[in-house]
């Protein structure tokens, strides 16, 4: 993490009136900015909401197991134990295949009588933490 956010760990009574999640898609999307590089061979940050996600949209691009005893009321990402990781070039063709048809459209649908749906997650605009400010645009997947 860049040293101009350890000023907010100063004061560590405060961290709980932070918006670390939002702070966390802020650095993802900085990160993913920069991979999307053609030059890029690497992708730095914290990934685990990153991965995530591909799982449950893109099941057939990365190599994962659903774990057998996941239960819906613990956070989303427990349900996946990834596998070897591939090659970029193996993603990347992987990614350029794709075709409507294998998208999972509504993957939480099973999730939101554990974890309710909040409109908030609806938002979209800019995201800023520090001197990062990413676009966010949600509509953009759906």
């Amino acid at each position: 993490m860049h040293v101009v956010f350890l000023d907010v760990l100063r004061d560590l009574t405060q961290n709980g009136t932070y918006a670390w999640g939002t702070a966390a898609l802020v650095h993802m999307y900085d990160n993913l900015n920069e991979a999307s590089k053609s030059t890029v061979r690497q992708l730095a940050g914290y990934i685990t909401p990153l991965q995530c996600w591909i799982y449950e949209h893109f099941s057939f691009v990365g190599s994962t197991l659903a774990t057998k005893d996941y239960d819906e009321r613990r956070p989303r990402a427990c349900q996946w134990t990834s596998c070897k990781a591939l090659p970029v070039s193996t993603y990347r063709r992987r990614l350029d295949r794709l075709t409507p048809d294998v998208v999972g459209w509504i993957p939480y649908g099973d999730h939101h009588s554990f974890r309710e749906f909040e409109v908030i997650s609806l938002l979209f605009g800019h995201l800023k933490w520090g001197p990062l400010t990413i676009i966010h645009q949600p509509e953009r997947i759906v």
